[in-house]
């Protein structure tokens, strides 16, 4: 009996490895093939980037017009300059542009159209710079201003937003006080990262003349996972002619050779600028459609006095359409007394100074 006892225990021993459990190395789960699909396509397109970027030549900038202030943040990532500035600087802007890009596409929930449209804006930038002085590129603006005030089926327009007679009326008189300064003006107080108008003019003097006017319409907008990006940082919500919202619902009124593209990575040249009036057409009409004419009597009176508050408009409603329309019924309810900029809301409140300094800055130019 007892030798039975000791082989069953010896049998257990050997079965169960002298009394030691065996470890299992936990297994990893491997990524899914579409995973790694889209992490290769990523690190695929951020080499392709850089590889555009080394094709772009070094030029000597003169940052004379500026010499002496500190540039960082924003100001330093599209300039090339950071801290305090010197006269003169060998900078190559298309490398910079693939460099934005590169930080864009690396958002780790950057959309998967975002990185496929990602080489398109530096290969046209490379193509074709377009250096130009701040001065034409407001005449620019103007021109394509000029462009869709004489091309839009204006009664069709007010139809499609259920604009009343008055309400039209009140509408055209809106969209034909924006002139291509104004637009420029918006634009600024989108892409700028301050308040200073004249160094906001200066800088885009300094890269209009040296990067070109379509490296302004080819800067990332790096702070969204979407496809966005140049001088007025438009998104889908403005620019979709799926959709057909924001600029691309103003766009239906336009003859088919005048009107914009369904995407804002398709637009060109001039067209930003275009795009850039079709989206602030969109916010007036929705602005007319609440606007009594006891109200428009008064707006008209105050944009006599200070015309810049169309471009405060424009720049909000372009940031929050909803809030902007809040802000600027609660200043017409006042009768449109005082500053449209002491009735801004919330988030908006610096963009009211910021529009102002940047119009008051490029009127200075003319």
């Amino acid at each position: 009996m007892i030798r039975s006892l000791i082989l069953a225990i010896l049998s257990f021993l050997l079965i169960s490895g002298c009394g030691k459990k065996e470890e299992v190395t936990p297994t990893k789960t491997p990524p899914s093939p579409s995973q790694q699909v889209k992490k290769d396509v990523k690190e695929q397109t951020k080499e392709a980037l850089r590889s555009h970027g080394e094709k772009s030549e070094t030029l000597t900038v003169d940052m004379s017009s500026i010499e002496g202030r500190k540039l960082g943040g924003l100001y330093a990532e599209i300039t090339g300059v950071s801290g305090t500035v010197g006269k003169r600087y060998e900078i190559n802007y298309g490398e910079i542009l693939a460099n934005l890009w590169v930080r864009k596409i690396s958002r780790s929930n950057v959309s998967q159209a975002t990185v496929k449209a990602a080489e398109i804006p530096i290969q046209l930038y490379l193509k074709e710079p377009k250096k130009m002085t701040l001065r034409q590129f407001i005449a620019e603006a103007n021109t394509q201003v000029s462009l869709v005030k004489g091309k839009m089926d204006w009664s069709a327009a007010c139809k499609a937003y259920a604009l009343s007679v008055a309400e039209c009326k009140t509408f055209k008189a809106l969209a034909f006080e924006v002139r291509g300064i104004d637009i420029v003006a918006y634009g600024m107080t989108e892409i700028m990262p301050s308040a200073e108008g004249d160094l906001n003019v200066k800088i885009m003097e300094i890269l209009l003349r040296n990067a070109g006017s379509n490296y302004m319409f080819s800067i990332p907008a790096l702070y969204d996972r979407m496809l966005s990006l140049g001088f007025y940082q438009f998104t889908s919500y403005a620019v979709n002619g799926g959709t057909a919202q924001g600029a691309s619902k103003m766009n239906r009124f336009l003859p088919k050779e005048t009107k914009i593209p369904g995407s804002v990575i398709a637009l060109r040249n001039g067209e930003h600028h275009r795009a850039a009036y079709l989206f602030a057409l969109d916010n007036l009409a929705n602005l007319s459609k609440r606007t009594s004419e006891k109200e428009f009597a008064a707006l008209k009176q105050a944009l006599k006095q200070k015309p810049g508050d169309i471009v405060t408009f424009m720049a909000t409603a372009h940031h929050a359409p909803a809030l902007a329309l809040k802000s600027m019924k609660n200043w017409l309810s006042k009768g449109a007394k005082g500053s449209l900029n002491t009735h801004l809301i919330g988030r908006l409140r610096p963009y009211g100074r910021k529009s102002d300094n940047n119009l008051a800055a490029l009127e200075k130019l003319s």
